[in-house]
């Protein structure tokens, strides 16, 4: 209330704020509780106002995030599609896109919506951006791509473990002739030591393929684990040999193989699986570099002292170690190495390190490794060296069995492969049997019913068109249910050597078979009816 000149009272009226700054000001603040960050950009994409979520996500103070570019903020690979510029915005209507903002160290995946304002204020046309970070759904979504990826792998593991079905059959097939008829010209160059030493190297040649076709069916998780005592030496020598034609010439090997080493007990597959594993890790880690690798095998004596953490017991141990020169293993990774599926390779499924150190512990064993991150890598693998029990009566007893491998019974023999017909067919008849053969397992059938009692034994292979070898084998027993039965084949998931008696049978021979195995099995039947 004042008093004019006039001495009449009269009311002012109070300044009052503008209520559209006001209005904008508790805007503002609603806005910065909001968890959607919010930023306005002008015309050549500066920041001209923004909330205190967006300020977060951009990883700076609210006030100094006013006329800074908002392209600043953005990953330097979404930038270069990303542009906010006069020209650019003409065509730009409401969207949406997914950009990576650089924070401290880390990134954000941010959803970024944005919206024109055709109105212009007097800094021009106005961009506006709604910011969800979206981090989580991309760690999701990346999550689910390897999870994808794994199953992927998974079923084709799986398709290959049923093509490598198909090819150890057939290769076994070529494979047992192959080794049938080594085995008679071996004994018909008794004469020539020359010749017969040569065809003795070709049976070696022939008995590592048929090795090689048991590590395809381990790599498909499908063969029987032969459990025995193993030297590594030849191993090693054979896995640097396959490697070396491939390797750059500028990569050099130096071997220290001590050949007094003792053998280990382990299965031969499971052995060249560990050693092809670290050379190879070996060699890829040096790639066309020049460099050094160094294979080490010794025994060592572990004592109450068991260095690292290795989780072994005191007694003596096969030791083998491969080293390289290569960039080493980042610190960062190097308690992930052991992890099923963990990878650095851009392609590979990432399971060695994790397979060997899982046969490892299986047969008593460890594996462990030093490091000098950009220089070399050595890894250690200790397996309980293995004895030789001496024992005279299981000596004397398979004395016995090779003893006399001879007979005069009646064999009737099947496949449907010519040539593994005729090498049997041979074999068995130089052994003193008198053998039937057929390559149609119908006609078989109908010769037995003809005359059942002239046979001692069958032997027939298992895959055969018309009357398979199971089927047959029930068949005949039907006739003659005294008759021992052997089927022989080169695969087959359906029946091995530890359900052969379950599936009806009397014997069970896997090709490519040598004679002795086969003619051991014939002896032991008949003897034992």
């Amino acid at each position: 209330m004042t008093i004019n000149q006039n001495s009449k009272p009269h009311r002012t009226i109070p300044v009052v704020p503008d209520c559209l700054d006001i209005l904008r000001e508790d805007q503002s603040r609603f806005y910065d509780f909001l968890p959607i960050g919010y930023v306005t950009l002008d015309e050549k994409g500066m920041i001209k106002s923004g909330n205190l979520t967006a300020a977060e996500m951009l990883g700076v103070e609210k006030d100094l995030l006013i006329n800074t570019d908002f392209l600043s903020f953005v990953h330097k690979e979404d930038q270069k599609n990303l542009q906010l510029d006069k020209n650019s915005l003409s065509d730009l209507t409401s969207h949406s896109f997914d950009i990576r903002l650089k924070k401290s160290q880390d990134l954000l995946w941010i959803r970024v919506y944005v919206s024109i304002n055709e109105n212009l204020h007097f800094y021009g046309r106005q961009i506006r951006l709604m910011l969800c970070d979206i981090t989580g759904l991309k760690q999701a979504e990346q999550e689910k791509t390897k999870l994808e990826r794994k199953l992927e792998q998974r079923q084709k593991v799986e398709a290959i473990g049923v093509l490598s079905s198909a090819i150890v059959h057939d290769y076994n097939n070529i494979l047992h002739p192959i080794v049938g008829n080594l085995e008679i010209l071996i004994e018909d160059a008794a004469c020539d030591r020359e010749l017969q030493a040569a065809l003795k190297n070709v049976l070696i040649g022939t008995n590592r393929a048929g090795n090689l076709v048991k590590q395809i069916l381990s790599f498909s998780h499908q063969a029987d684990l032969e459990v025995g005592l193993i030297k590594i030496q030849p191993i090693i020598r054979e896995v640097l040999k396959l490697n070396r034609s491939t390797l750059p010439a500028n990569i050099k090997i130096i071997q220290t193989i001590d050949n007094e080493c003792g053998p280990v007990m382990a299965d031969s597959t499971h052995i060249y699986q560990i050693v092809m594993n670290l050379i190879t890790n070996a060699f890829q880690a040096m790639g066309n570099d020049d460099g050094i690798l160094d294979v080490t095998l010794k025994e060592i004596e572990i004592t109450r002292d068991v260095p690292g953490d290795l989780a072994l017991t005191p007694g003596t141990y096969v030791c083998l170690s491969v080293g390289d020169t290569g960039k080493g293993i980042e610190a960062s990774i190097m308690n992930k190495i052991f992890d099923p599926h963990f990878t650095t390779k851009e392609k590979g499924t990432g399971i060695g390190l994790s397979v060997i150190s899982h046969i490892l512990k299986k047969y008593g064993g460890d594996i462990c490794f030093s490091n000098e991150s950009g220089r070399r890598t050595l890894f250690r693998v200790y397996l309980p060296r293995g004895y030789v029990p001496f024992d005279t009566t299981t000596t004397r007893a398979n004395n016995d069995k090779q003893k006399d491998l001879y007979g005069n019974e009646s064999i009737l023999f099947v496949d449907d492969d010519p040539f593994i017909v005729q090498v049997q067919q041979k074999t068995f008849e130089r052994y003193g049997y008198i053998v039937t053969p057929f390559i149609k397992s119908l006609d078989a059938l109908n010769e037995f019913k003809t005359r059942p009692e002239t046979f001692d034994i069958v032997i027939c292979d298992m895959a055969m068109p018309i009357v398979a070898g199971l089927e047959l084998a029930y068949r005949i027993k039907q006739i003659r249910p005294d008759i021992p039965v052997i089927i022989c084949t080169g695969f087959s998931e359906q029946i091995n050597k530890d359900n052969f008696h379950d599936m009806g049978v009397d014997g069970f021979l896997l090709k490519p078979v040598r004679k002795e195995e086969s003619l051991k099995t014939i002896r032991y039947l008949l003897d034992n009816r």
